[in-house]
């Protein structure tokens, strides 16, 4: 959360990849997630989040 609130101060664009669902996140931390993917790899699955600020 520290690292997405501070991203938001210096960024108004930003590209996340997280190991799962982090919409809500990205919302408290001032993102707006404008698209997303999920990625399969063999054991997990990779979110990539498309972002803009609020």
């Amino acid at each position: 959360m520290q690292i997405l609130k501070a991203a938001s101060k210096i960024t108004k664009e930003a590209v996340i990849a997280a190991v799962s669902d982090i919409r809500k996140d990205l919302d408290i931390a001032g993102f707006k997630a404008v698209d997303y993917a999920i990625v399969p790899k063999k054991h997990f699955k990779r979110f990539i989040f498309k972002c803009t600020l609020k």
